[in-house]
């Protein structure tokens, strides 16, 4: 409904009693404001007071404007546990301001409270006779077989499923007595063999430790087994980094990885770049790869700009230099060799993008695919729509408005292509064009921008969409905190302090260093534009 429909409504239920003249009502998630010009006890106008509107139609209003025709029926008590004075009418037994309040007095009073409750229990039941007991049990039963068609509620689908609730929370108990006496003795022993101290055990999986001799305190990934004698997380400062396969070895499994595919490559080269090395080039693709490891490859090992000169370097020379990272290839190895495959048309499988229908993804759906096929991941969207091929999803592309921690001003019928990719293993030949268009047919956007990361595309797909290259954008940065690498909008100067007590005198960087955070950073990525007019979208 429209504000006019809105105010005769509320005019119905609370007549001239309040000024609607600012009354603006943009859903029922919005407050709106109502204006009272009737006086308070200290001769002041009540003015302005904001409230929902399914509260309004409901009958509520003002509650100071009740107050004050109601005064007597009103009184200031002082809450017991913080001793601070609140209001409260007569008729309400409430003796604490807040909830917080509340809990620690029944806390503090647990036994009299308890003991008051028995008490009140025992006189009732004191002054009824056995006729008053039988009749109660047989009213019970009498309610019980109405309403749920057996004597007993344990008898029920619902009291089925508190008792195993019950029987669950036994098991908890149990399980936290097996933590207690068994699973942390055995854990300090396991940290006592490598020089930590174990500090808080939440699980196998999240252990808090502190190295003894240095006085380190960290989160570690996991304690290992009751068999294990060592931990698998030593403390960084005390020993050198240890990445999550070490070079050589994802290098290697790389390279057993272009062996299945059967390409020729050239290991370690130095005759593209000279005298930078690439540490695999496909000359029959013009294509590089580079094997990133987090620690190897973060500012105190390398420069801000190292992978983006090194991108355009090999550019210069007409070869597409693909930067893969260590996490990347350890936690979505899966992923990146489809990548890599659909870059050298060796895709197992493929389907054309007419065989298949277009339809609206549900947010489950999205997540689930995106998470499995693309290596960002899932990202929120405003719209996003796949192929299907035989009811079974093949390809995505998502988009939502305009982001404004990419630095963009929202506008409306601007938007930002978020994410596309395909099925692990499956080319779609035409899929980002038929999507692409049916999203400009159902949204009538007026602009859209997209970015295209350098370490993995040269921009071609979008190129060949209709955008048009408008700028790069600067590297990004990542953190490299306990060997993950971590996005940087957790590390805002507001996160640290919130989270870590950053002195406000400290920049985010300076703080991070101090942590032994170091930032990671990429290649940038190219922003692309597709300015389209109102009979291009016909």
């Amino acid at each position: 409904m429209d504000t006019k429909e809105f105010i005769e409504r509320v005019k119905k239920i609370h007549g001239d009693k309040y000024d609607y003249s600012k009354t603006e009502y943009k859903g029922y998630r919005t407050k709106v404001c109502i204006i009272s010009h009737e006086l308070d006890k200290n001769g002041n106008e009540l003015g302005e007071h904001w409230i929902y509107p399914g509260h309004l139609l409901k009958g509520q209003g003002n509650p100071h404007l009740s107050r004050g025709k109601k005064e007597e029926c009103w009184e200031e008590r002082i809450c017991p546990v913080c001793g601070k004075p609140f209001t409260v009418r007569k008729k309400v037994s409430k003796i604490c301001c807040s909830e917080e309040c509340r809990k620690k007095y029944v806390e503090l009073h647990k036994d009299e409270i308890n003991k008051k409750r028995s008490d009140s229990i025992k006189k009732t039941n004191s002054k009824k006779t056995k006729e008053d007991f039988a009749n109660e049990r047989e009213k019970r039963l009498k309610t019980m077989i109405s309403k749920y068609g057996c004597e007993y509620f344990s008898q029920t689908d619902t009291g089925r499923k508190l008792a195993s609730m019950n029987m669950k929370k036994m098991k908890s108990d149990y399980d936290k007595k097996y933590v207690d006496e068994v699973l942390i003795p055995k854990y300090k022993e396991i940290c006592e063999n490598d020089g930590l101290e174990l500090v808080e055990f939440r699980s196998r999986f999240d252990c808090t430790v502190r190295c003894k001799k240095c006085g380190n305190t960290f989160v570690t990934k996991t304690l290992g087994y009751l068999t294990d004698s060592t931990t698998t997380n030593r403390c960084k400062i005390c020993h050198p980094y240890e990445p999550i396969l070490g070079p050589t070895k994802i290098e290697d499994g790389f390279e057993l990885f272009l062996k299945r595919l059967g390409v020729k490559y050239l290991k370690n080269t130095r005759t593209i770049i000279y005298p930078k090395e690439i540490d695999f080039y496909l000359p029959d693709y013009k294509i590089g790869f580079e094997m990133d490891g987090l620690y190897w490859h973060c500012e105190t090992q390398k420069d801000n700009d190292y992978h983006l000169n090194k991108t355009i370097d090999c550019e210069k020379k007409e070869v597409k230099l693909i930067h893969i990272f260590e996490d990347e290839w350890c936690d979505k190895q899966i992923i990146c060799e489809s990548r890599v495959k659909n870059m050298l048309n060796m895709c197992d499988n493929s389907v054309g993008a007419r065989k298949c229908e277009i339809r609206k993804v549900e947010t489950g759906d999205e997540r689930d695919f995106l998470n499995k096929n693309h290596l960002q991941g899932y990202t929120p969207s405003k719209f996003a729509y796949g192929l299907f091929y035989e009811g079974r999803m093949v390809s995505i592309m998502t988009f939502s408005g305009l982001r404004k921690n990419l630095g963009s001003k929202q506008h409306d019928g601007e938007y930002e292509l978020l994410r596309f990719c395909n099925e692990i293993g499956l080319s779609v030949p035409g899929a980002a064009s038929k999507l692409l268009k049916h999203f400009i047919n159902e949204a009538s956007p007026n602009r859209i921008i997209s970015y295209a990361d350098k370490r993995w595309s040269n921009g071609n797909v979008y190129e060949k969409l209709g955008f048009c290259h408008i700028r790069d954008s600067k590297p990004n940065y990542f953190y490299l905190v306990s060997g993950k690498r971590l996005n940087r909008f957790g590390f805002r100067k507001s996160e640290l302090i919130k989270k870590y007590g950053c002195p406000e005198e400290m920049t985010e960087h300076e703080f991070c260093l101090s942590q032994r955070w170091y930032r990671l950073y990429d290649c940038g990525a190219k922003v692309y534009e597709m300015v389209i007019k109102k009979e291009d979208s016909n």
